[in-house]
């Protein structure tokens, strides 16, 4: 199951001040925050997990539609979410850097 990006509140098709794009991270269904995968200033890659949901007794991953480093995080581990909700934003340019590896 892969995210929904979003428009960043400036518009469709609006890109933010200094060539940064913006995607927002959506829910692609209703369920309860099992994990948070990444923190707010961690670089993210396309495919990247975000966030793990649990729905369904199904563990179901969030991914990063984009490169880029995640400026927001709008969930909390055992939050709700519904259909559609913002989980994160991401603002990424051509200069992105890659993924940073996850420490466990």
């Amino acid at each position: 199951m892969t995210t929904t990006a979003g428009s960043t509140g400036l518009g469709e098709g609006r890109t933010p001040p200094g060539g940064a794009s913006e995607e927002l991270v959506r829910a692609e269904i209703a369920g309860v925050v099992l994990r948070l995968e990444r923190a707010v200033g961690d670089v993210v890659g396309d495919g990247d997990v975000i966030v793990l949901l649990e729905s369904m007794k199904m563990e179901i991953p969030i991914f990063a539609e984009t490169s880029g480093t995640i400026t927001r995080l709008t969930v909390t581990e055992n939050s709700t979410v519904q259909l559609g909700d913002v989980i994160a934003t991401v603002v990424g340019g051509a200069d992105a850097s890659p993924a940073v590896p996850l420490s466990r």
